[in-house]
């Protein structure tokens, strides 16, 4: 519902292609600004790593102030042929913001993805993390860290589909 949610509400999407072979030295750093007041934002990120390619993309999620807000937030990520992605998410919103995110990643043959999730505040803070192993070699490590005070509520929820044979996963979470 929350993905659809944020389809129907989208005014904020970008788009990564990472060409054949392509190999990104630098970080791609996206900022996610929450603001308090506002009926939520509906961010969505879309990144496309070809054959033998490797990107780093680092997502934030941030509030102005500390009061209420709400974030629903989707990030979907496609690896073929030998592409490597390295995806991490930090989430510090304010005490009292609200944040919904959804990952999901196909990961094609000999592909790999390495996701490290922080969630270290917000009122309450849910990442629903799916991870399709689609074809044989595809690879994953999840690793994830969350650190709540007081009444926060935080929580992650991983699915590694592992939908060929010859395929691997490793997930960490504290």
């Amino acid at each position: 519902a929350f993905i659809a949610l944020n389809t129907s509400h989208l005014t904020d999407g970008l788009a990564i292609d990472v060409a054949k072979s392509a190999v990104c030295k630098t970080p791609i750093e996206i900022i996610h600004v929450a603001i308090a007041g506002e009926a939520g934002g509906h961010p969505r990120v879309l990144v496309r790593a070809a054959p033998m390619s490797e990107v780093t993309l680092v997502e934030r999620f941030v509030s102005l102030d500390d009061d209420a807000s709400m974030t629903n937030a989707v990030t979907e990520i496609i690896a073929t042929g030998g592409a490597h992605v390295r995806h991490a998410q930090l989430i510090a919103p304010g005490t009292k913001a609200n944040h919904k995110g959804h990952i999901g990643a196909r990961l094609g043959r000999d592909s790999q993805l390495n996701s490290h999730i922080f969630s270290l505040g917000g009122a309450l803070a849910r990442t629903d993390l799916h991870v399709r192993l689609a074809e044989p070699g595809a690879t994953c490590k999840l690793d994830g860290l969350y650190l709540a005070r007081d009444a926060e509520q935080l929580d992650h929820y991983v699915q590694m589909d592992h939908a060929s044979p010859h395929t691997r996963s490793e997930a960490y979470y504290k």
